[in-house]
């Protein structure tokens, strides 16, 4: 296991030895730095020079994880996944990789779930050592979703799959009428997932019979989300629907302006839907179906701080928002450095800059 403290600039790793010159990975760390400086409502949690283009990463709970790119001639795999502590920065491990991730990694308490070209790879989570590379019999449509007692994977069949979490072998399948190409949602004994033919089904996660079922207008092609008793599911239909968790009983709906272009997020008592139009539309949850406002210019929505909302704008500027007068503070754009995702249960903002430096921030 390959451990590394924070900020400190070192050649690391068989597989990343050489990648960039110690110089230039303390000017580039130096520059993010300064760049986060001039923001006033962030602070570095961590910073951390890789050296390597950082092609994507995912939040699995408080692990992230990073698919990164040595170039040629560099030692070790030419593709890598490091697994960062998102609390303190520290490497936990890196596995090397033979092709890119198919979609998002999962995780459990135990392992790491990676689909690579079809197959499923089982890794440690505390070490990242490879436990099985499974050859899966059906062809995965959409990001697995893993429980302590379950995985679950869509396949091109129109079949949602259910696997043991310690082997990845089948234990029970369930049909549905459409493709299957968003990660289910899975809580309290229950799996919860939509089909784009529009229809989205409650599951008992051990037997998979049905619990209710619900046909909406629209495909669904993002996961179900969820906030204590309520859940909500963005369709094509330009609508946001919410239900009761874990009934199914129908509690509002909340009419778009276009079609959805990611999960709708739940904010206490309001909803954030981003859309293809580029636009963020919040709609209160005690108040009609119509939008409160309509933030142009956001493609995306990155967390929920403790005193504003932060949506990523088109130019991949960082929108600040009044959750009480749901009225644009400021935009902030760095040189250099683009945020990326963030965790909102953490409350930390992922940034990545060209050459090769990850900057996990918080709100002041």
């Amino acid at each position: 296991m390959i451990k590394l403290l924070i900020g400190t600039v070192v050649l690391i790793l068989a597989g990343c030895a050489g990648v960039a010159p110690r110089q230039k990975m303390e000017q580039d760390l130096e520059r993010v730095r300064q760049e986060l400086a001039r923001t006033p409502f962030l602070a570095e949690k961590w910073a951390f020079p890789l050296g390597e283009r950082i092609e994507r990463a995912w939040w699995v709970g408080t692990d992230l994880l990073v698919e990164a790119s040595s170039p040629p001639g560099a030692p070790g795999s030419l593709l890598n996944l490091h697994c960062f502590n998102g609390k303190d920065g520290i490497i936990s491990w890196t596995f090397g990789l033979s092709h890119a991730l198919d979609s998002p990694p999962a995780g459990n308490r135990s392992f790491f779930y990676l689909l690579v070209e079809g197959e499923l790879f089982l890794l440690r989570r505390e070490s990242g050592a490879l436990v099985s590379r499974v050859s899966l019999p059906f062809s995965p449509s959409s990001p697995a979703v893993a429980g302590d007692r379950h995985l679950w994977i869509g396949g091109w069949d129109k079949f949602l799959y259910t696997l043991d979490p310690e082997n990845g072998k089948k234990e029970w399948r369930h049909l549905a009428k459409g493709d299957l190409t968003a990660p289910v949602f899975s809580g309290e004994g229950r799996v919860i997932f939509g089909a784009e033919d529009g229809c989205w089904q409650s599951l008992e996660a051990d037997s998979g019979q049905t619990a209710w079922s619900e046909q909406l207008g629209g495909a669904l092609r993002f996961a179900p989300v969820r906030d204590q008793d309520r859940l909500a599911v963005a369709s094509d239909d330009m609508n946001v629907y919410l239900r009761h968790f874990p009934s199914g009983t129908p509690k509002a709906y909340f009419t778009l302006q276009s079609r959805p272009a990611a999960p709708p997020v739940l904010a206490g008592n309001q909803l954030l839907q981003a859309t293809e139009t580029r636009e963020l539309q919040i709609f209160s949850l005690d108040q009609g179906p119509g939008p409160k406002a309509r933030i142009p210019g956001c493609v995306g929505y990155l967390m929920t701080g403790k005193k504003f909302y932060y949506a990523l704008g088109t130019g991949q500027e960082i929108i600040r928002i009044d959750p009480q007068t749901l009225q644009v503070v400021d935009t902030t754009r760095w040189h250099g450095l683009a945020p990326w995702n963030a965790n909102p249960e953490l409350g930390l903002l992922v940034a990545v800059s060209s050459a090769g430096t990850l900057l996990v921030a918080e709100e002041r």
